[in-house]
């Protein structure tokens, strides 16, 4: 007869804390939000329809709650005050796109998440440049879903995509 070994936790709350953040970290890394649900858009508080994302300064921080403001400022004065919540400690952003050459343009978005449809927030074909940032590593694609030609330039910053990458992304994948 063989001896039976049990397991008996011994860890407190810090080391649950610990694995738990872990988990949200891995799904981060990951580039996919944890949960989901239906995408939503606001700007300044009050609802907007998702198509109107293209034309504000917008985040995917809150997902699925897409946030917008008039400027960048105010965007980048939410995310920070976002970034102080605890429940997002392990989310950052990677990557901001711009509409035009030399991070210009009047919309940007800062994205913490892969975005596999740019089609749902008016973003279709019309990136010009982009800032990475904390690390990030965007892969763009010329179809939604990850699909079509693919462009990867690591985690450097491009303040022009080049003439056969202008205007062509459909999705974007965090892959850091």
């Amino acid at each position: 007869m063989g001896h039976r070994r049990s397991f008996r936790y011994r860890g407190g709350p810090l080391v649950l804390a610990a694995i738990l953040a872990l988990g949200v970290a891995a799904t981060a890394a990951a580039g996919s939000p944890a949960g989901g649900g239906e995408r939503r858009a606001q700007l300044d508080g009050r609802a907007i329809s998702l198509d109107e994302v293209a034309q504000f300064h917008c985040h995917d921080r809150d997902f699925p709650v897409i946030r917008c403001f008039a400027s960048a400022a105010e965007r980048d004065r939410d995310m920070v005050a976002l970034g102080r919540s605890a429940e997002l400690v392990a989310v950052t952003q990677y990557v901001t796109w711009y509409a035009d050459a030399n991070y210009g343009g009047t919309p940007s978005f800062t994205a913490f998440w892969s975005e596999p449809d740019l089609t749902i927030y008016g973003w279709n074909d019309k990136i010009s440049s982009f800032r990475t940032s904390n690390g990030g590593h965007p892969r763009w694609w010329q179809d939604v879903g990850y699909g079509g030609a693919g462009w990867d330039w690591g985690t450097l910053s491009m303040a022009y995509v080049g003439d056969a990458a202008n205007d062509q992304f459909s999705s974007v994948e965090r892959l850091s």
